[in-house]
C-alpha cells in the first residue's frame, strides 16, 4: 500500500443544501438566435443546426436560410 500526501488539498465536503437546490434550478434547454453567418461556412452551420435540433437536411437548410431566426 502506498501513502498519498493530502497536504494542501481541501478534503472537506463541498456544497450543502444550497448546492443541491442550485443543481435543481439549472437550466438545460436554451433558445438560440441565428442572426447571421459567413456564407463560406453555410454547410457547417447547417450541420450544427441539424445536430442539436434533430432536423433533416432540407429542414435545417431552410431554417438557416431564413436567418435571422430563433432556434429552439
Amino acid at each position: 500500500m502506498q501513502l498519498i500526501s493530502t497536504e494542501g488539498m481541501d478534503l472537506r465536503p463541498q456544497g450543502g443544501a444550497s448546492a443541491r437546490s442550485a443543481k435543481k434550478a439549472e437550466k438545460t434547454a436554451f433558445d438560440v438566435k441565428l442572426e447571421k453567418f459567413d456564407t463560406a461556412a453555410k454547410i457547417k452551420v447547417i450541420n450544427e443546426v441539424r445536430a442539436f435540433t434533430n432536423l433533416g437536411l432540407k429542414e435545417a437548410k431552410d431554417l438557416v436560410e431564413k436567418a435571422p431566426v430563433l432556434l429552439k
